[in-house]
């Protein structure tokens, strides 16, 4: 009887000792990156979105999926140098009255209104640089240098984020407990409420919830036009709290928007869904 009850004292004894462990769990507090560390970024997306020009309306749906290298290289600053090269991509729309596919690997699915300027995407490298948190730093120039491809493919909803490659978790941080984020860009607010809900070894699962809110501008076309956005999202992330890499990011984004180009309003809604794999 003694030896069974000494049994049980010392097995709640290294279970309260484990449970201390995981509470007192330490995250890092900046992106663990080796120079030369190479992430394979695996994206499906897809859209379903209505848009509306006086009583007409236009319903567009996009599917996408794409590979995207990421190449980590060496600095004399905090701040971490990406080399980013989309290596191949499909995507499959309908809209405005037509079907347009186009399949990197397939050369007789390289034609129409979109494979010209994503064409020229594929195989291209491009420099990023992000801090040491993992946010995403872009020169005013480098903005104005964007190519035609990839604000087409921002319009539809389609294209990587490279933001969503990180994550780091406030050291505060508990199971069960959360923390928000907010950012400003181009004119659009954005806050974003987190929950961590389980950490097993080094990977904690971290659910999300956000709004973005705000108006941005941008020229289609040589026209200017602004776009008004109130957009609502929830998600899920798999993160190494030991290098603040996601390893799974999952994304489903109500989106409610209103164009104004040359007088005209054009409110648009609709469903985004994004998922996305990093190897």
């Amino acid at each position: 009887m003694k030896k069974h009850f000494y049994s049980i004292l010392t097995g709640t004894v290294l279970f309260s000792i484990l449970h201390i462990n995981i509470q007192a769990q330490s995250y890092t507090e900046k992106i663990v990156l080796g120079p030369g560390k190479t992430i394979k970024m695996f994206s499906k997306d897809s859209s379903d979105l209505v848009q509306k020009q006086g009583e007409n309306e236009m319903p567009m749906k996009t599917l996408s999926e794409s590979v995207t290298e990421i190449k980590l290289m060496p600095n004399s600053t905090e701040n971490i140098q990406l080399l980013t090269t989309l290596q191949k991509i499909k995507i499959h729309f309908e809209g405005y009255g037509q079907k347009m596919e186009f399949d990197s690997e397939n050369p007789a699915k390289q034609e129409g209104m979109m494979a010209a300027n994503i064409k020229d995407l594929i195989g291209k490298t491009d420099s990023l640089i992000c801090d040491a948190s993992g946010k995403i730093m872009e020169s005013e120039e480098k903005e104005k240098s964007k190519g035609k491809g990839k604000g087409m493919m921002r319009r539809m909803q389609q294209g990587p984020n490279f933001e969503n490659a990180f994550l780091l978790i406030p050291k505060e941080a508990k199971v069960g407990s959360g923390w928000k984020a907010d950012k400003e860009k181009d004119g659009i607010r954005t806050q974003t409420i987190y929950f961590l809900d389980k950490i097993e070894g080094n990977i904690a699962s971290v659910s999300f919830k956000r709004k973005s809110k705000g108006t941005s501008s941008m020229e289609i076309q040589g026209m200017q036009s602004s776009t008004e956005v109130d957009n609502l999202s929830d998600g899920m992330i798999t993160v190494d709290i030991t290098t603040g890499l996601v390893k799974t990011f999952e994304e489903t984004l109500k989106t409610n928007s209103k164009m104004n180009m040359m007088g005209k309003e054009i409110p648009s809604t609709g469903v985004t869904v994004s998922k996305v794999r990093f190897e």
